[in-house]
């Protein structure tokens, strides 16, 4: 909300769990869904554009719901659990004539991102033939770290990979102005176990 009051922009609802109310109060956010009343919300006729931050699970769902309510729509990474869902998603938005369906890959827009894509593109590098990378975050690096997309019902199987990988995918490709044909990769979970809070999260 922060982000986009920088930018401008009104943010006239907000709906999602029961916290959603003392939020809504703390940025003078007019109208509130809680008990994730998400109907509600897409009925509001001061909502234009939906930004979608759920739990991975209701993305795809979600999206749907507020493509179909008339709005634009904003969601965040991965667009669903799966390719399956993915594809629909894709598929239908698509298809649409007068709405906007956007995913938040904000990273590609960090001033030395954009520079860098600049730099390759006026060719200031030569032919590019390896690209090395990696996306460091000590979020959710302590055992006793914890959130929802530690489940993969919540989050999907692809945990880190669908959360912050696609991010590293999303900011090489649009530097490079190419596109991931394949993909190897070695993955690991390193804390086999960890310590969950006592509480709802």
């Amino acid at each position: 909300m922060e982000a986009l009051r920088r930018l401008g922009v009104q943010v006239t609802a907000i709906g999602g769990s029961k916290s959603c109310a003392s939020l809504a109060k703390q940025w003078n956010i007019p109208e509130v869904y809680p008990d994730k009343d998400i109907e509600g919300l897409l009925n509001s006729d001061q909502v234009d554009v939906v930004h979608i931050t759920s739990p991975n699970r209701h993305h795809s769902s979600q999206a749907f719901a507020a493509l179909d309510a008339g709005k634009h729509v904003i969601c965040e990474k991965p667009l669903a659990m799966n390719a399956e869902e993915t594809s629909f998603i894709w598929d239908k938005s698509r298809r649409l004539k007068k709405q906007i369906f956007a995913v938040n890959y904000n990273v590609r827009f960090y001033p030395a991102v954009l520079q860098l894509r600049d730099d390759i593109q006026n060719g200031h590098f030569g032919k590019i033939i390896h690209v090395n990378g990696s996306y460091f975050q000590d979020w959710l690096l302590k055992p006793t770290d914890y959130n929802w997309r530690l489940f993969p019902k919540e989050g999907g199987a692809l945990r880190a990979v669908a959360d912050i990988g696609t991010h590293w995918m999303d900011t090489v490709t649009f530097i490079l102005g190419a596109r991931i044909s394949e993909l190897y990769a070695h993955l690991g979970t390193f804390h086999k176990t960890r310590q969950r809070p006592v509480g709802e999260l």
